[in-house]
């Protein structure tokens, strides 16, 4: 049974820090290689100004990458206007070029709860955690999963 403890539960308590080096983090500028190199051991890398600041931009996940490899669908017609179903009719140089930009968050002082209903509500599998702009970490339903888990073995 789900318990009131644990929606109430904060987000800090149970993320993945940023200092533990297990949050896949890039450079908005860094290169598709270095792009490429990443996603083959994650499923996402998140996007940030540079390493030192931290600002979240964006997030790339292994789907994003799926769109440009993937073969060019058939264009379709609008009034006469072509309108491409992919991105790879542009040149892709740097991980900007890539991502989903303003991926969605939460802060480190949210509960449980709002953390799951924001991965309910966009279908996606992981949080940024962000204070004041900054990256500090992630929350995924893998680590939430887990942690309930750990907390019925307790009991």
């Amino acid at each position: 049974m789900v318990t009131k403890e644990f929606y109430e539960k904060k987000v800090k308590e149970i993320m993945k820090n940023v200092e533990t080096k297990e949050v896949p983090i890039i450079a908005v500028d860094a290169s598709i290689d270095d792009v490429l190199k990443m996603l083959r051991t994650k499923s996402h890398v998140w996007v940030v100004n540079n390493l030192d600041d931290m600002k979240l931009l964006g997030v790339i996940t292994d789907k994003d990458f799926l769109r440009v490899i993937s073969p060019i669908p058939r264009s379709t017609w609008v009034t006469g206007v072509t309108i491409f179903k992919t991105i790879q009719q542009r040149e892709l140089k740097t991980a900007e070029n890539l991502m989903t930009r303003n991926p969605i968050s939460c802060k480190p002082e949210d509960t449980v709860e709002k953390a799951l209903d924001l991965i309910r509500d966009h279908g996606i599998n992981r949080l940024a955690v962000v204070e004041s702009k900054k990256l500090v970490g992630e929350i995924t339903l893998d680590a939430i999963l887990g942690w309930y888990s750990s907390c019925l073995l307790l009991k």
